[in-house]
């Protein structure tokens, strides 16, 4: 051995760790501190038998001190006095050079580290292990795995007939020992005992540096309020009911904060309100003609992408959204994709740190919007009771729909064109404009072209009849018939499935598809009750539903959606239903031109006057 390592000479070891004795053992504290004087004097220049005589100390215990001082612990630091720890740092004998490439035959001091050594995938194989330890009588299925390709290893790499196998428990009790060991000596390194590989992303600003519209968060929010809606009863009077939930949905730029657009909706969203949303992304938005006295827009007020005259406007890149199942049906995913393009992102729900831009929009618009609406609140929780945010009694001040719909679309307009602590003081509009006139932007030339189409669906009908009872071709789709002059002339083509595209806003239309080219071949009309009042999806599945369970009956019904409309208006009078179905269909509930004007635009057809026969064909 070497008298003096030169490695260690000169340090100053005044920068090196150094563990606190009252950290050590009791009966270890003495052999620590000699331990530690001897490697302070060789620092200084002392031959090693010498410091280690003086302190009593093995010359062979001061001089692997030294060489393990300078050598770089988990910390990144170097070992330092953490070397003279007694039965700490261990490593295999290094006198003979060819002995570190033999592997052990049988056990013996430093067998498992020298086997260790031998075979580099064997100590990868360990030291990648980050799973629990088994103790007592506690057995972890992992370790026995681990356990299990550790015995594999030794038998492909080296032989299955030297240690560990000469072993009674074949090396698993070394192996535990071992990484006891590390982990220890990770945890004295001020490090964890076990190192987390898989890094702790969740956002995309920290993979890559986001500009305005790379990344766009949208989710829906419900809110509890207490508004009450006046019925009109049979007798004249007026009866009170509670309108309990409205969910509101917003799409905003994670870069830029700026509101890309809302959908406020009474009662529980569904998918196709998830469609109405990205619907308003892409279409230009334009004022109300608002009702509300003394209510107006801020100056500059704007919402939604801006698109040309060509129809050309930029688009989002990645949409963030939570894994509900309203945006994950299959008419959202693929419209989504077909139409809006870009990257969707499906991510855990209840996890604000997931989607914080418009998690903190959604409480912005709840407390400063919805909750100050006569008759808000806030709801109970575990040490505060159920308390109220309005001065206003909803009593005095019933709900009105389109009153409402007027301010959250001031409210939404507005929030643009006001100055973002965030943003530095700047507006969402002067960001995302700022950005749009830079032309780093991703433009799609078919804005509205995939604005309208986002709710629209594509199924494949059968079409249906029965030349031998005179029953003309019609395509049934959610229980309405729809047929056209030029379907009804084509018998020959019953039994045939042909593609066909519906309008999800507005279900009183079917347009047949030519099946070679996908051009429009026939468009469609529904027959009676379904074919007067422009309604959805949605408020179609309401009206089948009520009917198949009896509560509803249509036979004989000129429009279903004034029948329906009917009907939740009086369960709502009546107290049996929750009056914020009646607000929504309410809402929604529009008569067509037809249904209103029909007196006006119907011929007046006159009966015959005079001598009638009926000898003749003709008469």
């Amino acid at each position: 051995m070497r008298d003096c390592p030169l490695s260690i000479v000169g340090v100053d070891v005044r920068n090196f760790v150094r563990p606190a004795s009252s950290d050590i053992v009791v009966h270890h504290q003495a052999i620590y501190k000699a331990r530690c004087a001897a490697l302070i004097d060789v620092a200084g220049g002392r031959a090693i038998t010498a410091a280690a005589k003086h302190h009593g100390v093995d010359p062979r215990t001061v001089g692997r001190d030294c060489e393990i001082a300078m050598e770089l612990a988990l910390d990144g630091l170097r070992v330092g006095f953490r070397a003279c720890i007694p039965f700490r740092h261990r490593r295999p004998k290094l006198a003979p050079a060819e002995a570190l490439i033999e592997a052990p035959i049988t056990k013996g001091p430093y067998a498992f580290s020298q086997l260790l050594m031998r075979c580099v995938k064997l100590k990868k194989l360990v030291d990648d292990y980050k799973g629990a330890l088994p103790g007592g009588n506690r057995k972890v299925r992992t370790f026995d795995r681990l356990f299990g390709q550790f015995k594999a290893t030794v038998r492909a790499e080296l032989s299955d007939k030297d240690y560990p196998f000469t072993v009674k428990d074949e090396g698993r009790r070394a192996l535990l020992t071992y990484i006891k060991r590390v982990r220890l000596a990770r945890l004295e390194a001020g490090a964890a005992d076990v190192e987390d590989s898989q890094p702790n992303v969740v956002r995309f600003s920290q993979l890559f540096h986001l500009a305005p519209l790379d990344r766009i968060e949208f989710d829906a929010h419900k809110v509890d309020v207490d508004w009450h809606l006046n019925l009109e009863a049979p007798n004249g009077k007026f009866a009170k009911r509670h309108i309990e939930c409205v969910t509101l949905l917003a799409a905003i730029c994670a870069v830029s904060r700026y509101l890309l657009g809302y959908v406020l909706v009474l009662g529980s969203y569904n998918r196709l309100d998830v469609l109405r949303l990205f619907h308003r992304v892409l279409s230009p938005w334009h004022p109300r003609q608002l009702i509300v006295p003394d209510m107006q827009y801020p100056v500059g007020a704007q919402l939604g992408l801006p698109v040309n005259e060509h129809g050309e406007g930029p688009r989002g890149v990645a949409i963030a959204g939570d894994n509900a199942l309203a945006h994950h049906a299959d008419v959202c995913v693929e419209n989504l994709v077909a139409h809006y393009r870009g990257i969707l992102n499906f991510g855990p729900a209840h996890v604000p740190e997931v989607r914080p831009y418009v998690e903190a929009l959604f409480r912005l618009l709840e407390q400063g919007a919805l909750r100050q609406i006569a008759g808000g609140f806030q709801p109970e929780t575990r040490t505060h009771g159920k308390t109220r945010t309005s001065f206003l009694s909803a009593d005095d001040h019933p709900f009105h729909y389109e009153g409402l719909a007027d301010l959250m679309d001031v409210i939404a307009a507005g929030y643009n064109v006001t100055p973002h602590s965030g943003l530095g003081g700047r507006t969402p509009a002067s960001v995302l404009n700022t950005h749009l006139a830079s032309g780093w932007s991703w433009y799609s030339s078919d804005a509205l072209a995939d604005a309208s189409r986002l709710t629209t669906m594509r199924f494949f009908p059968r079409i249906r009849g029965d030349g031998s009872t005179g029953r003309l071709p019609f395509v049934q789709y959610y229980d309405a018939h729809y047929r056209s002059q030029k379907l009804m002339g084509r018998r020959d083509l019953v039994g045939q499935r042909f593609p066909a595209e519906a309008n999800l806003e507005d279900l009183r239309h079917v347009v047949l598809l030519n099946p070679e080219d996908g051009a429009p071949w026939s468009r469609l009309t529904a027959l009676p009750p379904w074919d007067r009042t422009p309604h959805d999806l949605h408020l179609r599945q309401q009206i089948i539903r009520a009917r198949n369970r009896g509560l509803l009956e249509l036979v004989g019904s000129r429009d279903a959606i004034e029948a329906y409309h009917a009907f939740t208006r009086e369960q709502a009078a009546q107290g049996k239903a929750s009056p914020d179905l009646y607000a929504r269909v309410d809402a929604q509930f529009k008569p067509s031109s037809l249904a209103t004007n029909e007196a006006s635009t119907r011929p007046v057809v006159l009966p015959r006057r005079g001598p009638t026969s009926f000898a003749h064909r003709k008469d």
